[in-house]
């Protein structure tokens, strides 16, 4: 079993190794060829270039009639570059120029949100050396005016001659009888009357407040039932004044037909009479002729 153990470990030991080798052959690999590779791709002036092989071409074909140029002609030349030339170094000036801005833009921002984050995390240490005080709530300062200590504690300093004195067995006990009087709490009566007097007329005020606030509320109820009883009895006027209104036209209505009735019965009645003396005098109504224009021959 330890053998079979032994033989795993080696392999995975070996196997480990070969992994390192291959990472470190790998990398040595990439930083040759980082190394040799170039990639640079230089950037030559086209004028120079065929000013330079035209010069070939006539030395060539001519011999010796024209000079190559001078070596101020090619460097003026060169310091003197096309319009391409120009418009990309712009751009190109322009671009740096906005990354620039853009860096400062984002460290700018980073240092205020930096300075955000550390007002945010700032705790004011705990002084524990200083001594608070505890003070009651402010009351209102409309009726309830601010309390004061009605409790005087005694604090009568007894020289040491009036202590050493001596003095009469009556005297004594007349003045424990005192000091226990000034000490009971009856006599702080007084201050508590004065406490409770305050009391009693800032509760009064407020009461009075409270009133004359519920009876304005009342008057602004009995104003809203009344008007709204009025409102009632101006609606019933006028639903009775409608009422009547309709009665009256009904009536008239009626009063007319039956009128109407009336007339109708006496032009018949006449219209029978006026054919009657019609006949018996001989006198016939053309064919198609009403009663109402009606044409005798």
């Amino acid at each position: 079993m330890a053998t079979m153990d032994s033989a795993i470990y080696d392999k995975q030991l070996a196997w480990k190794l070969h992994g390192q080798r291959k990472l470190a052959s790998k990398s040595q690999e990439l930083r040759v060829q980082h190394d040799n590779e170039c990639t640079f791709s230089p950037k030559t002036n086209s004028r120079s270039l065929r000013a330079e092989e035209f010069a070939a071409e006539e030395e060539e074909t001519h011999g010796n009639r024209f000079t190559m140029a001078t070596a101020s002609e090619t460097e003026a030349a060169l310091l003197h570059p096309t319009e391409s030339q120009e418009s990309s170094i712009q751009m190109h000036l322009a671009r740096q120029e906005r990354a620039r801005e853009h860096v400062v833009e984002a460290q700018q921002k980073y240092e205020r949100l930096t300075a955000i984050r550390g007002l945010a995390g700032v705790q004011l240490a705990k002084d524990y050396n200083k001594v608070t005080t505890v003070e009651p709530f402010t009351l209102s300062t409309t009726n309830w005016k601010p309390r004061q200590s009605t409790i005087e504690s005694p604090t009568r300093q007894i020289p040491a001659v009036e202590q050493v004195k001596p003095t009469k067995p009556g005297k004594s006990k007349a003045k424990a009888q005192t000091s226990r009087s000034s000490k009971s709490p009856r006599c702080t009566h007084a201050a508590c009357d004065v406490h409770t007097s305050k009391e009693e007329e800032a509760w009064e005020s407020e009461r009075a407040t409270l009133v004359s606030i519920i009876d304005a509320q009342r008057r602004e109820l009995a104003l809203r039932e009344q008007a709204q009883q009025e409102a009632v009895r101006v609606a019933e006027r006028f639903a009775t004044a409608t009422q009547a209104f309709e009665e009256r036209l009904v009536a008239v209505e009626q009063s007319a037909a039956k009128e109407l009735e009336e007339v109708k019965r006496l032009l018949a009645s006449q219209a029978a009479a006026t054919d009657l003396i019609l006949t018996s005098l001989g006198i016939t109504r053309r064919p198609g002729s009403n009663s109402g224009n009606s044409r005798y021959d």
